[in-house]
């Protein structure tokens, strides 16, 4: 038997049912649903449609669960909820174009947060939309490859309010031109995570050089991540990853780059002071490679013992023995104008999140010590002789030395 659309509309009124739901009831009940329950609402009956569009609150909308959606598709979307829309995420979304993000910039007056990440189609126009989002305090434009040095720097610096910005494998953008852009524009940028740029080395110069405490001006307090694959907190502590001792606590203010050596996951730049005697000169033995790093052939003993006192540390235990977890400038790791270069990884130093103390940072396929020449793992039955810049296996080591 079929029952008309209008009979099972009319009982359902005739008896309080959903249709007559008040608006109270309706917002609580859709405030523990999914945004994908939310969307369907609308389609149940004009009152519910109203409802949703009117007393639902859409703090953030989330279109990853369809990859695939077209541009006029999220057009409609923010046109009809923009108005309380304070963090929208269309990462990998390969559907959306500048017009897009030009709704959004129209319709989202409230937007806090925005993640473009791999949306391959928007350029420089975007940018200029994105630069009228004056609440807009973090953004993703990871794998942006369309955007250019030129629309970052007209465009990106008039968010004054902007805190967190991700720009990691944008291929056209020059570091060394946007950071130090960036950094004065944006006076509450904290977070920068860029990778796969040019000019890296010299926006990690720039980034030590404000972070450098002076008497003239207050320290500015920036985490500039350029690995591409490190999310660290905002604070850290930095461990012994031996025996768990505390070197660093809270650090908020530091630089993540690529390893310099095989037996690193990665390295971090950081000019905040290490805890009170919790960094001691490592054991590294005179005349290794000639000498401490940075010393001269001319130097004396007594002067290369000091460079080595002064620049290679360890934990106050020297569980590394002759390699150093710490250094100060000892010349042979790159500081880029830090003070401290930290060697990252397990059974090297460790990160953990000043929070709760949970570890943070370190894959967990890291945990083996490999030769610093080949990266073969060790044997058990094979000895890695020690030195200053790692292990080496039984047949590099005879190549080495």
């Amino acid at each position: 038997m079929e029952v008309e659309d209008d009979d099972l509309r009319s009982r359902s009124s005739s008896s309080g049912g959903p249709s007559r739901m008040p608006p109270d009831i309706f917002a609580k009940i859709m405030s523990y649903s999914d945004q994908k329950s939310k969307i369907r609402s609308e389609r149940v009956c004009q009152l519910w449609r109203r409802h949703s569009l009117t007393v639902v609150p859409w703090p953030s909308l989330d279109f990853t669960v369809d990859k695939k959606i077209s541009s006029s598709e999220v057009e409609a979307a923010v046109k009809r909820r923009g108005g309380s829309v304070e963090s929208i995420v269309l990462r990998q979304c390969s559907g959306v174009q500048d017009s897009t993000v030009r709704a959004i910039a129209r319709h989202c007056a409230r937007i806090e947060s925005l993640d473009l990440a791999a949306c391959e189609k928007i350029s420089d126009e975007a940018l200029e939309s994105i630069s009228t989002c004056r609440r807009l305090t973090r953004c993703n434009l990871d794998s942006c490859t369309g955007l250019s040095t030129e629309g970052v720097l007209k465009n990106l610096g008039k968010i004054k309010g902007l805190e967190s910005l991700s720009m990691r494998g944008c291929d056209k953008v020059d570091a060394k031109l946007i950071v130090p852009h960036l950094l004065e524009s944006c006076t509450g940028l904290s977070e920068l995570r860029i990778a796969g740029m040019k000019g890296m080395r010299e926006a990690m110069e720039h980034v030590a050089a404000v972070t450098r405490p002076d008497a003239e001006r207050k320290r500015r307090s920036v985490t500039l991540d350029t690995v591409g694959m490190k999310t660290l907190p905002r604070r850290i502590d930095i461990h012994c990853g031996i025996c768990n001792e505390k070197l660093f606590a809270g650090v908020s203010s530091y630089t993540c780059a690529e390893r310099s050596q095989r037996q690193i996951e990665f390295e971090l730049y950081t000019n905040e002071t290490p805890l009170p005697g919790r960094l001691k000169p490592s054991a590294v033995r005179l005349g290794f490679g000639g000498g401490p790093p940075g010393s001269s052939s001319s130097s004396s003993p007594e002067q290369q013992q000091q460079q080595h006192r002064d620049t290679m540390f360890n934990c106050p235990r020297n569980c590394h023995g002759l390699r150093w977890l710490v250094d100060a400038g000892s010349g042979l790791i790159p500081v880029y104008n830090f003070r401290y270069a930290i060697a990252l990884g397990n059974k090297l130093a460790i990160c953990a999140d000043s929070k709760d103390g949970s570890p943070v940072g370190i894959s967990e396929g890291n945990n083996e010590i490999r030769c610093i020449y080949c990266g073969k793992p060790a044997q058990e039955h094979e000895e890695f002789e020690d030195t200053p810049m790692g292990y080496l296996c039984d047949d590099c080591s005879l190549i080495a030395w």
